[in-house]
Formats: structure tokens, sequence, C-alpha cells
């Protein structure tokens, strides 16, 4: 028997499907758009592009102060709470090879950037300011690198949505750390060098102008990098080669002094040694140069028992 087409049944029918199946094809008669592989990656990917633009801008606009600087690290830090959220939207979206997955190891990437950065503008030592901008660069770059892979995915179609290679740029942040963070002169430099005696020649050499009692204040510039003001107190006999000195923390209780003997070994150059009660430090030099007919400059440098060195630099008052 012969259908109304004259074509065979059943297999008539089915070469007649696949006709009808391949003119709609052709035809483009499907109804479903073509999409990236995961339109809601979109999201994601404005908000880390978004973070990076004003992170950039904000690092742009860095100047070599430390008041700059702290802004920074203010400025910087809604941008890593906002990478942070945007890692918290792929986290559940990567769970195989692909571009979500690319896009979560960039996201994280981007947020030890910024939070480096963070820990440069902070940076109180020119050593540590130096490796977070070292790292922070590291991170940039593998982040700069995913990024520009993932544009390059058409299933993504996350091109001119994502963070480009210039929004990692350190140039202006790294100038800006190093300046802060330069090694200061000898005669004020944290925990620096020793500095130079004065020369025998200076008042010709008459220690008479270092004798009687002397009170006065001064910055101590401790090891770890912070600061504190501290009082001094120093008595020299009518020899000018001995006496005693004594520093204590402004504002606290003065059974916490740091006190002992000092000896002179040149013109203004006295080492100091600690009461065995003391035991604040392990060796102390200081220098006194004459400043005026009634005040001496005070420069002290220390160093712990541990081998740690800091500074003490400060004005002495004759005190009649």
């Amino acid at each position: 028997m012969r259908s109304t087409f004259g074509i065979k049944t059943p297999r008539g029918v089915t070469l007649l499907v696949a006709v009808v199946a391949l003119l709609t094809s052709a035809c483009g008669g499907s109804d479903k758009p073509e999409t990236p592989e995961d339109p809601s990656l979109r999201a994601p990917a404005l908000a880390l592009q978004a973070a990076m633009a004003t992170s950039a801008r904000a690092i742009d606009g860095v100047r070599g102060t430390r008041e700059s600087l702290e802004r920074l690290a203010a400025a910087l830090q809604p941008t890593a709470a906002q990478t942070g959220d945007a890692i918290g939207l792929l986290t559940a979206k990567a769970t195989g090879p692909g571009p979500s997955t690319t896009m979560l190891g960039a996201a994280r990437e981007q947020r030890t950037f910024l939070q480096l950065a963070i820990d440069a503008s902070g940076a109180r030592t020119r050593g540590a300011a130096n490796s977070a901008m070292a790292r922070a660069r590291d991170a940039g770059r593998r982040a700069s690198d995913q990024y520009a892979e993932l544009a390059q995915l058409p299933e993504a179609g996350l091109a001119g949505l994502l963070p480009p290679s210039t929004t990692f740029n350190t140039g202006r942040l790294r100038d800006a750390v190093r300046t802060v963070n330069k090694p200061k002169p000898k005669d004020t430099q944290d925990g620096g060098d020793i500095p130079p005696a004065p020369t025998p020649d200076d008042n010709g050499g008459d220690s008479s102008v270092f004798v009687g009692r002397w009170t006065g204040e001064a910055t101590q510039y401790a090891p770890s990098g912070s600061t504190q003001r501290v009082g001094l107190a120093t008595t020299i006999d009518e020899t000018g080669r001995r006496g005693t000195h004594s520093e204590f923390i402004l504002n606290k209780n003065r059974t916490s002094d740091c006190r002992g003997v000092i000896t002179r070994s040149s013109y203004g150059v006295y080492e100091y040694t600690e009461t065995a009660d003391s035991g604040c430090i392990a060796r102390t030099r200081i220098v006194l140069t004459p400043d005026g007919d009634s005040a001496l400059r005070f420069s002290e440098t220390y160093f712990t028992k541990s081998g740690a060195r800091g500074r003490v630099v400060g004005r002495l008052v004759r005190r009649r």
C-alpha cells in the first residue's frame, strides 16, 4: 500500500521528518538565541572591572607622603571587599573547568594584589614595603594573564567586561612607597649607624662644656619601627669624663627608668653602661654636641640584648 504522497510507510515518514528538520535548521527556524556558556558571569565580571577601575584611579593619584599613602590604603579597602564579594559569587559557580573557574582564579589574584598594595601603603620600613610591592606586582601579573585568557574564549562572551592589564600598574605606588621609606640621614635614621664623634677641635676639645646636670626630652625610634617620647636626665662630673644617665617614658611611672653610668671615650662621646637592676639594653653610645651656652644636642644609638638597634634623638638643657 502507498501513502497519499507516494512514499512507503514507515520509511517515508522518517525521511519526511528528516527533511523538515533540515529545512527548519537551514532557515533559522530555531527561536533560541546564541548566548555565552554562563550569562550569569557578566555580573561578577563587571564588579571586578569596577573594583579595579576605582583602585587604578586611587593609585594614580597617590603622592610621596605618609598621609597620601594612608588615604590610598583607606580607598583600597572597599575595592578589596568588592572583589571578595565577586569571589563569593564565583565560588558557587566554579564547579569544574571552564570560564567560571578561570575567572575565580583571576579574582583571587586581584584580591591578593589589592591586599598587598594596602600592606605596601602602610609599611613602615623599606624592606617591608619592597617585599609587599614585589608580591603585589606578581599577583597583578597573574590576574592580568588570566583575564586576557578569559577574554579570548568566545563561549564566555566576556570581551570588554574584564579588568584590563593597565589597572594593575603599580608604578605610582612604587615611587610613593620608595619616597616615604627612603633611607634617612644617619644622624636621624631610625635604628641607624652610630653617628661619628665630634672632632676634638670642637670648642677646643674642652669637656667642661658638658659638666653639670642636664634634663630634657627626646624621641625614641624602636627597632620595631614604633616611636615614643622619653625623658632624659644626665649628670656629668667636674672632670667631664664620667657621669650618670637615665631615661624614662613620659607620663608613665618612673619606676620603669633605664639608668646607668656614662664614661667618656672621646670628645662629646660617652659609653653608657646600665646598672645591674635596670637591664633595658645591652650596649649604648651617646653623642653630646654643644647647642648654645646652656643646651646640648643628644644623640643615642643603642642595642637590645637580642642585637636589634634603636635610636634616641633629643635635646638637653642645663639645670643649675
